[in-house]
């Protein structure tokens, strides 16, 4: 079995099979909206819990086609989307305090940062999809357009450390 990425430990199994499995992508593979989406399979590691996609099943190209990535559709679900991230940022705020910081890491559009924003929270997103960020920024928000692993270098250390 494969070694969990949280805890590093092998008591893994298998929560979810894959389905609709693909051998190539494109960057619209990775819309929201896409309807051509393979689902991947789905590890559950017994030990702490994290449940986590299979690397094995990544393709080679994962990182530049999501980079790529536009999702015009994804516009015309805003209002949809809102009710949505309202009702997640009301369960998030039973468990922070007001005010306090949050790193959101895959931001997308922005949709949670800004409402988290509105209420008072200092946000700052982390999405490596041009597109996402770019629709992030025309919200106000502070978003670092990079994959969480490319976070690490020094060009971006000080943002999280001020964050």
């Amino acid at each position: 079995m494969i070694d969990c990425p949280v805890c590093f430990k092998s008591n893994t199994r298998v929560k979810f099979r894959a389905r609709n499995k693909k051998t190539s992508i494109t960057e619209s593979s990775f819309t929201c909206t896409s309807r051509d989406r393979s689902q991947p399979e789905i590890i559950k590691c017994y030990d702490c819990k994290h449940e986590f996609s299979n690397p094995n099943d990544w393709v080679s190209n994962l990182h530049e086609e999501y980079r790529n990535v536009v999702d015009v559709e994804y516009a015309s679900l805003m209002a949809v989307k809102n009710k949505t991230f309202y009702r997640a940022s009301n369960i998030v705020e039973k468990f922070i305090t007001s005010g306090s910081s949050i790193l959101e890491i895959g931001s997308y559009a922005g949709i949670f940062l800004k409402i988290m924003s509105d209420k008072g929270f200092d946000v700052l997103g982390i999405e490596p999809s041009i597109w996402g960020a770019d629709q992030s920024r025309k919200l106000g928000l502070k978003i670092i357009n990079s994959t969480f692993e490319e976070t690490r270098s020094e060009e971006h250390t000080s943002e999280l450390q001020s964050h």
